[in-house]
């Protein structure tokens, strides 16, 4: 088969679902005599009824019983007001005081190093515990003493009303 008969069939195909869907929706004037057709109903609305103003309409004003009821339920009711929460107070759980830390001397400290930027201060400092080392700022508490100031060459700890200072480059005796 060429090409032509291809597209002769496929038209004839066409015009033949056309034909069948033109006349399953009426098709041709006077083919539907046995369907009765219905006579358009006429609705004209009554715009003089004393119900309709043209006042603005408020909802809870205007229409109390629609908002007594639930739409589409004679049992219609507004919701009940949640009861008020209870507001159980408990006493915050009594904070246990660690036990006051003892105070090493200063002699364990060792200082290791300072570092002072912009708005930093911190200290490197060695102790027993911490044989490391741990950078503190001003304020910070270790083995019981409170780094007071942080210079260029020192730092000031106190514990207890006593004060004490821990230097780098402490000098070694001669052997």
């Amino acid at each position: 088969m060429t090409r032509r008969v291809y597209q002769s069939m496929t038209l004839a195909a066409l015009a033949l679902a056309g034909s069948a869907l033109w006349l399953s929706f009426g098709g041709m004037p006077g083919t539907n005599a046995e369907m009765p057709q219905s006579p358009a109903a006429e609705w004209t609305p009554d715009l003089k009824s004393p119900d309709i103003s043209s006042a603005a309409v408020t909802p809870g004003k205007s229409f109390p019983q629609t908002l007594a009821h639930l739409l589409f339920s004679p049992t219609r009711r507004p919701p009940e007001p949640r009861p008020p929460e209870l507001v159980v107070q408990q006493q915050p759980p009594a904070v246990e005081q660690p036990p006051p830390m003892q105070v090493t001397s200063p002699d364990t400290l060792i200082l290791k190093g300072i570092f002072i930027d912009d708005g930093r201060r911190l200290a490197l400092i060695q102790t027993p515990a911490a044989p490391q080392g741990m950078w503190l700022a001003q304020g910070s508490a270790v083995e019981g003493w409170t780094v007071s100031a942080i210079e260029k060459q020192a730092i000031a700890i106190e514990a207890n009303g006593q004060r004490a200072s821990l230097t780098l480059y402490v000098d070694k005796p001669a052997n």
